[in-house]
């Protein structure tokens, strides 16, 4: 995935958290491997983050309301490889 960031990330809009190794394990991970591995990121605008298509990943809640946390989010993944949306783990449809 690369997110490019149009609005900071801040404290008051709720900073993207990535969960460390999260794409070397499918399996659900327990409320104890998310707090030994999520990682906050407070970015500012224009800056890109790039991490694995399977990598665990999400936003914090907003504390003000009035601001938004834009961004743009490009997925990329190899023609032959499976690519697992939500936590879910709904396979992307492919095409035949």
């Amino acid at each position: 995935n690369i997110l490019i960031v149009i609005d900071d990330f801040t404290e008051e809009n709720g900073a993207t958290y990535l969960l460390s190794g999260s794409h070397l394990d499918l399996a659900k991970p327990t409320d104890d491997f998310f707090f030994k591995n999520a990682e906050r990121c407070l970015a500012k605008k224009g800056d890109i983050l790039i991490w694995h298509a399977n990598l665990l990943h999400g936003g914090e809640m907003h504390n003000n309301p009035e601001l938004s946390r834009k961004s743009m989010v490009f997925h990329y993944y190899a023609k032959d490889v499976i690519c697992y949306h939500e936590i879910t783990e709904r396979p992307t449809l492919m095409k035949s």
